[in-house]
């Protein structure tokens, strides 16, 4: 694989009209937002003329940020690009109809808009899917080149997250995700686990091989602030063992297996807290489900360094998925668990990307999802072996540094877009 960041300075997209598509954007400050602003304000810093088409704020909460509720339509400028933000329905819980509603006004709304400028490349990120169809549809009227970034696969996604009635729609979404795919002029995916999907589909319609870009995401957390007894103290933790979990409290964490995790805790007089810190569409049923248990704790977002300094001072941090969940999507919030120098606990499929991701860093346990008793019995197991606990605390915090380099990160795509215009293509 070639060195990213080589020739950069000889060849930046200065003067490039980029137009980035895409649902997720600042002012959201979790999931996918970040890396698309971040990626674009970089692109505007190395010189291109940069434009992005998204929606209005709603993500974790799926509540639309108050001051977007009367808009429709928006332009604004955000640290150098230029943005256009566009609306669509905000389900507050996630069926299948909802779901190709929420895509469905998206994509109508961004297919309709004229585009910003006469773009040189369209960048699409997905999901939503709605974005990289319509960027799709506008690579081709303006026969522009696009690159697509899979942040998640839409298709298996739908149907392993449980979503009610979702497997038509699943195989609606894997059709489209072919198309896309094919339109591309590149395509970029966040883990080799993704790679067999996507691969699949190049190969079927006779495109090079080189296409294809396996690009990690980078860590965007703040470095821990505050002394880890300050913290605890302030989200009234004691000397028990605080398993937390980061992030957004949707359909496809099943979080039923946490509660009940912490119900058999509680029964057991066992010294075990899991706290859930953040929002979603799932949190309020959660929320019931929990009522009464006394070792599972609910916690708001935290943004700027409040989410490190709560990383650190927790003692495990945990992913928990549905057992139908493969290799659909890797969690952001790895990137910042491994950052935080604590050891990860994974009830996830021992076969997808979250699975491969912890094991090559050695970072932490993984384990069967689904299953209550086997949880509580590893949090035992890890919160009596301290040592332990750092020695994979360490070797994420290590993998994380090397790995998730922001600045080799965003190289890496300029790389890739460029060979998209006819540049010097990415390799890997």
């Amino acid at each position: 694989m070639t060195d990213p960041m080589a020739d950069l300075d000889q060849t930046p997209v200065t003067g490039l009209n980029v137009w980035v598509i895409g649902i997720n954007y600042a002012p959201d400050k979790v999931g996918i937002a970040p890396y698309t602003t971040q990626m674009s304000e970089y692109l505007a810093q190395r010189g291109a003329n940069v434009a992005v088409t998204t929606g209005i704020p709603y993500y974790p909460a799926y509540e639309v940020d108050p001051e977007y509720k009367r808009t429709i339509s928006r332009t604004e400028t955000i640290n150098g690009v230029a943005v256009r933000r566009l609306r669509h329905t905000v389900p507050r819980q996630m069926t299948a109809l909802r779901r190709v509603l929420h895509e469905l006004s998206f994509l109508l709304h961004a297919s309709l808009r004229q585009p910003p400028f006469e773009p040189d490349v369209i960048v699409a990120v997905t999901p939503a899917l709605s974005g990289a169809v319509a960027a799709t549809r506008w690579a081709k009227k303006l026969s522009c080149p696009l690159v697509v970034v899979f942040q998640d696969l839409v298709g298996p996604g739908v149907l392993q997250s449980g979503i009610a009635g979702g497997g038509k729609f699943s195989l609606l979404a894997a059709r489209l995700e072919k198309r896309v795919v094919k339109a591309a002029a590149d395509v970029v995916v966040l883990h080799l686990g993704f790679s067999g999907y996507i691969r699949g589909y190049i190969r079927r319609y006779g495109q090079a091989a080189e296409r294809l870009h396996i690009i990690r995401n980078w860590s965007y957390a703040l470095p821990a602030e505050t002394p880890r007894d300050k913290v605890r103290a302030e989200l009234g933790w004691g000397e028990e063992t605080v398993v937390l979990y980061g992030g957004n409290i949707g359909l496809k964490m099943d979080m039923e297996n946490v509660i009940e995790a912490g119900r058999l805790a509680e029964q057991r007089g066992i010294p075990v807290r899991f706290v859930l810190l953040g929002d979603g569409n799932q949190r309020a049923m959660l929320e019931d489900l929990a009522r009464g248990v006394s070792t599972v704790q609910f916690v708001d977002p935290r943004y700027g360094s409040g989410f490190p300094d709560a990383l650190a001072a927790a003692d495990i941090l945990l992913i928990n998925e549905r057992p139908s969940m493969d290799n659909m999507s890797l969690p952001s919030k790895l990137t910042y668990y491994f950052h935080s120098g604590n050891p990860v606990l994974a009830a996830v499929a021992d076969a997808g990307t979250t699975a491969q991701e912890i094991e090559l860093a050695d970072a932490g346990v993984v384990i069967e999802p689904g299953d209550p008793e086997l949880l509580l019995e590893t949090v035992s197991t890890m919160a009596a072996d301290p040592q332990e606990r750092a020695r994979m605390g360490a070797n994420g915090k290590a993998f994380a540094e090397k790995q998730y380099d922001k600045a080799a990160i965003l190289g890496h795509y300029e790389r890739v877009i460029l060979g998209a215009v006819g540049g010097p293509r990415a390799q890997g």
